[in-house]
Order: C-alpha cells, then sequence, then structure tokens
C-alpha cells in the first residue's frame, strides 16, 4: 500500500462558518450539508466553484446544537445529530433542490432521559447524538454520543412512516419552533450566568480583591448591627 499525503490544502468554506461539526456530501456529489454548530443550523452549498466568501444556498433549521450529519443515497432527505438534545431531526428537499430555509419533517427520539442525562458533560451543551452514520441502503441509522456508545435504528421504517405523513403538518413544525425558542433561551440565560460567574472569580483573583476583603467583613458587620 502506498504512502497517503496532502499535496496542497487551502479553504473550501468560511464566511458565516462557526465551529462546523459535522460534513456530509450527496451522493451525486452535488450537495455539500456542513453542521455549523454555533450557528445553531446546517448551511447548505451546491457543489460548484466555492471559496472561502461563498453563501450557503440552504439552511436547515430548528436544531439547538448541530453535529453529525448525513444525507441518505437518494439524496431526498437529510439526518442531523441535535447534541443538546435527545433527538435526530430529519429533514427532506422543497421539490427537487434543498435551496432555502427548511423546517425538519420529524424528530426522532433516541436517547431516554438516563442516557441523555448521563452524556451531560457541561452546561452549555447536552448529551444528546453527535456521531451518526446511514448505509448506502438507507436501511440503518447508527448513532452515537457521550450517554451511548452505539445503537442501531431501521430507518427505512422511519422514512416510510415520514413519507406517509410528509404534507405539512403546521401544528408540528410550531412544537418545535416553540421548543427551540424555550431552549435557545434557556441556553442563553445560562451562558449569561456563566460569563457573570467567571467575570466575579476573576474579580475576587486580583490583588486589589484580596487586599480590600477585611474592610468589606468590617462594612458587612456594621450593616448587620444596624
Amino acid at each position: 500500500m502506498q504512502d497517503v499525503s496532502v499535496k496542497t490544502n487551502e479553504i473550501l468554506l468560511e464566511k458565516w462558518l462557526d465551529s462546523p461539526d459535522g460534513v456530509s456530501i450527496s451522493r451525486d456529489r452535488h450537495w455539500i450539508a456542513i453542521s455549523n454548530r454555533r450557528m445553531r443550523g446546517v448551511f447548505l452549498y451546491e457543489y460548484r466553484a466555492l471559496n472561502a466568501a461563498s453563501e450557503p444556498d440552504g439552511i436547515l433549521r430548528y436544531v439547538f446544537s448541530p453535529h453529525g450529519v448525513r444525507f441518505t443515497s437518494d439524496g431526498e432527505f437529510i439526518v442531523v445529530a441535535d447534541g443538546a438534545t435527545p433527538d435526530l431531526h430529519i429533514y427532506s428537499k422543497n421539490g427537487s433542490s434543498w435551496r432555502g430555509v427548511h423546517n425538519p419533517i420529524r424528530s426522532l427520539r433516541v436517547f431516554n432521559d438516563e442516557e441523555f442525562l448521563r452524556g451531560r458533560y457541561n452546561n452549555h451543551e447536552g448529551g444528546g447524538p453527535k456521531g451518526i452514520d446511514v448505509d448506502n441502503a438507507a436501511n440503518v441509522l447508527a448513532v452515537t454520543g457521550e450517554g451511548r456508545t452505539l445503537a442501531f435504528f431501521d430507518l427505512k421504517k422511519v422514512l416510510q412512516s415520514t413519507q406517509l405523513h410528509s404534507a405539512r403538518d403546521e401544528r408540528h413544525e410550531r412544537e418545535i419552533e416553540m421548543r427551540y425558542e424555550l431552549e435557545w433561551q434557556n441556553r442563553f440565560n445560562q451562558e449569561i450566568r456563566d460569563v457573570e460567574e467567571e467575570a466575579v472569580a476573576a474579580l475576587e483573583r486580583t490583588r486589589s480583591w484580596r487586599i480590600t476583603a477585611p474592610l468589606r467583613g468590617i462594612s458587612s458587620a456594621y450593616r448587620s448591627f444596624r
């Protein structure tokens, strides 16, 4: 076997990307999907002359912390792992194209509460699914994460059920939007609290804070006796 080495490299895509986590290329090599974790979405690019300033052609939304992403072999669906929830989200094309904004047509719970909580490792991200893969026949979906080593699902059955109910379900979309907004607000508030706690901790490590500690103690004692 001959040695393999990189001869050259360049930046293919950069604009609007912040912590890209997962990448998938459609089987016909016409589309690229990138999990843009800090932008809370998956960006889609038509496979053309791309460069660092290229804009996305499509966006998959209502996924809080996108990680693994995979096209099905026929290119009709994209499966996305949401690390901040116990769910995978399934998206479908708009007609014959992935252009534009897409909401999930179905969310599939793949971790139970115990697995999800076991996988949490900090306050910014949950213990949901991270790595996923789909076999070439789109029959089997493999899922892994912090709280679960490896699990397999009958993707063919899931997609068949999804196609039977593929007409726009406004109630389902509203539920997804509400859950996403509430989850986003909760995470945002937690990030604010974390920043405030870090600022206080940094202040308490300063020399001036330590020097003035006795004075604060005296002031506190004085107020308690007033």
